[in-house]
């Protein structure tokens, strides 16, 4: 079994955190996405979002809370700003915000180490302000959807990934209200 959450550390994740983000970013899109996609298309989404370049770009809007061992590697992170909702009729309000990526190594998957960065998200100021948060992913990563389901977001619609001028595929929108958000009566 994997190192459990409890050894996991999250914290907000400065620039000098680029290139161990950008290592978990691009190992896991290329596990997952890469079969599927030429070369071409997998060099392109991983330069505009996964490598350490796109990661410090990223960093000037975004936020990235990582996930961290005892050991001092990193094996997960969760991408936190704006909603990036591309191809899309969904459109999300001024003050929402968006879960932009969350990855987590393979060797850490099934261990509680996406939860804990989810609930850090939430907790992190940039959420607790926002009115609803949002994300996209991928319709047949089942265990993702139904771990978003149990945390609140319910599906508001499609969005279709594109790279190299083609569609390489069609992910889920999910958005959830935030409970924690003051509401007026």
């Amino acid at each position: 079994m994997s190192e459990t959450t409890q050894t996991v550390t999250v914290f907000e994740a400065g620039p000098e955190y680029a290139d161990a983000l950008a290592h978990v970013g691009t190992a896991t899109y290329s596990a997952f996405f890469g079969p599927d996609m030429t070369a071409a298309q997998l060099a392109e989404i991983i330069s505009d979002w996964f490598d350490a370049a796109a990661v410090r770009r990223a960093m000037a809007t975004d936020t990235y809370l990582a996930a961290q061992t005892a050991k001092g590697d990193v094996v997960g992170f969760v991408r936190i700003g704006k909603p990036k909702l591309f191809e899309t009729d969904v459109v999300a309000g001024p003050e929402d915000q968006g879960i932009n990526a969350i990855y987590v190594l393979d060797s850490h998957q099934n261990s509680g180490v996406g939860r804990k960065l989810l609930e850090a998200a939430f907790a992190h100021p940039r959420l607790q302000a926002a009115p609803a948060h949002y994300l996209d992913v991928w319709e047949e990563n089942t265990r993702a959807v139904h771990l978003y389901e149990s945390l609140g977001f319910k599906l508001v619609g499609v969005c279709l990934i594109k790279a190299d001028g083609e569609v390489v595929g069609e992910d889920l929108v999910m958005r959830r209200e935030n409970p924690d958000f003051p509401r007026s009566a």
